[in-house]
């Protein structure tokens, strides 16, 4: 039961969550037990990925201009563009991951 678990979970359950999905069925094991029991028949679960770095602040970032004063307002349009990577709660900035690797969700907006 517990080699049909993981398979199902493509390598991706660890021993408590196999215990989970046991308990679930009406099987109780002790998880030293289950985890015994992968080690034995060679079922390894998947780690998780490292955090990728997304983010590194320039150096100038304190010598930058703000050219536009704060005033996004304009006369006409395609004057003044303005670009920005909203953030995530906490104040990450937005980035998607793809296949391809992180893709950042950016605005540019014609003020």
């Amino acid at each position: 039961m517990i080699k049909d678990i993981f398979e199902h979970s493509d390598g991706t359950y660890g021993y408590r969550r196999i215990q989970v999905i046991l308990e679930r069925r009406g099987v109780r094991a002790d998880g030293s037990t289950i985890r015994s029991i992968m080690r034995d028949v060679g079922l390894q679960a998947a780690q998780p990925r490292a955090k990728a770095r997304t983010t590194v602040l320039a150096e100038d970032l304190g010598e930058r201009l703000d050219l536009l004063g704060r005033d996004f307002t304009s006369d006409e349009p395609g004057r003044k563009w303005c670009g920005d990577i909203p953030p995530q709660a906490g104040g990450a900035p937005s980035y998607v991951r793809t296949w391809a690797g992180f893709v950042y969700l950016a605005t540019v907006l014609d003020c």
